[in-house]
């Protein structure tokens, strides 16, 4: 991240895989939404969404794009990323990824 004058980071582009890579932690905040797309009335975009994840994979391109994940870098004794907005798409690629590796 680089860093303006007053101080504030300007976000960057980043892959899920490249969090870890630069050892940063996941810490979900304890307030979150519900989780939209298991909504009984999210059918539509559930769907849309899992076909977004269907062709990404089937292109086999590396560096998709699933939307932005907003958050702040905090260090305490460890880098930690806090997600403020995307906690759901992090989510879902957790999910993905544990679901693929015992594939």
């Amino acid at each position: 991240m680089e860093k303006e004058p007053n101080n504030t980071a300007i976000g960057k582009r980043t892959t899920y895989l490249q969090l870890f890579e630069d050892g940063y932690d996941i810490e979900v905040p304890l307030i979150q939404r519900d989780y939209a797309q298991g909504r009984p009335g999210a059918t539509i975009v559930r769907n849309q969404f899992l076909d977004a994840l269907r062709n990404y994979l089937e292109e086999n391109r590396p560096e998709r794009d699933l939307d932005f994940v907003y958050g702040s870098i905090g260090k305490a004794d460890r880098q930690l990323f806090i997600p403020l907005d995307g906690q759901q798409r992090l989510t879902t690629l957790f999910l993905l990824h544990w679901y693929l590796a015992n594939k």
